[in-house]
């Protein structure tokens, strides 16, 4: 991809392969690819940066590695840096003397999404498949798939409609030798997903992520919920994260205590202190 009016893609994004979901993302979306040069310009005195970049090379987990990008930029003022150690919280500020580290999670819309696009991904064709869906169960997820690879298989391009599913499937605008299938997944504006479905979900990548917490003192755990879109205008983070009541806590106490603790070491009240979900 040409990035010649684009320093900062050009210094980190030069060597990325012309199939990468991130560069095919670029084509269908040129105002993201502007907004992501000057994204990498704000960060690019942040410690590590390039070894995060790096990262991004794998098609399945750069969206993630945004999440952390953009958090990083709105701490900026706090001089973060990406920490590079294995199994440790992704990015760490230095303040009052104390290490403060930050677990930034992309909230995924469905797990089943995610399996959409490697599954299609992984077949080489000279195709671009956009598919704009909505809640993924595992049925709708697997005929989504084979609908999908059928088509590539015989070749055949134009606009479907499956289980709710709007696929496109168009010729790619070039080809060098044998790519894999370009996949772009756009999720559905108006979705209604339930709140205690979507404890169940924080839960579990909480408890997937708690031995990176429990030999650092102070760590908060960000979530990245731009990936969700509600029907209801009332749904609250906290009641998610934490819970109604006492009995509900239940995980949620571990992070309630944390946020306790920064409190008392740094004299701030949890009113004054910024939200953690972006």
């Amino acid at each position: 991809m040409d990035f010649s009016s684009h320093t900062y893609l050009r210094k980190y994004l030069n060597s990325f392969d012309d199939s990468h979901p991130l560069l095919n993302f670029f084509e269908l979306n040129p105002d993201y690819k502007t907004h992501f040069d000057k994204l990498l310009g704000e960060l690019d005195t942040v410690s590590n940066l390039s070894s995060k970049i790096k990262r991004m090379k794998d098609p399945y987990n750069w969206e993630s590695i945004i999440s952390e990008l953009e958090f990083a930029r709105n701490i900026k003022a706090l001089s973060p840096e990406f920490v590079q150690a294995k199994n440790k919280p992704d990015l760490k500020i230095t303040l009052y003397g104390e290490d403060i580290l930050f677990e930034v999670k992309l909230l995924s819309d469905t797990d089943e999404a995610n399996r959409v696009y490697r599954e299609i991904w992984a077949q080489l064709s000279d195709f671009v498949v956009k598919n704009e869906y909505g809640l993924l169960d595992k049925e709708k997820a697997n005929a989504i798939i084979e609908f999908v690879i059928a088509r590539i298989k015989s070749q055949q391009t134009g606009a479907f409609s499956i289980d709710g599913t709007d696929i496109e499937i168009n010729k790619k605008k070039k080809t060098v030798g044998s790519e894999r299938t370009r996949v772009v997944l756009i999720m559905k504006e108006a979705i209604k997903i339930s709140s205690e479905w979507l404890r169940r979900k924080v839960y579990a990548d909480f408890w997937d992520k708690l031995h990176q917490f429990s030999s650092e003192r102070f760590v908060f755990w960000v979530i990245d919920v731009k990936n969700w879109k509600y029907a209801t205008d009332d749904l609250d983070f906290r009641d998610i994260v934490y819970g109604k009541t006492v009995e509900d806590l239940g995980v949620g106490m571990r992070l309630l205590v944390g946020f306790e603790d920064i409190y008392t070491a740094f004299n701030k009240t949890p009113e004054k202190f910024p939200e953690l979900v972006f």
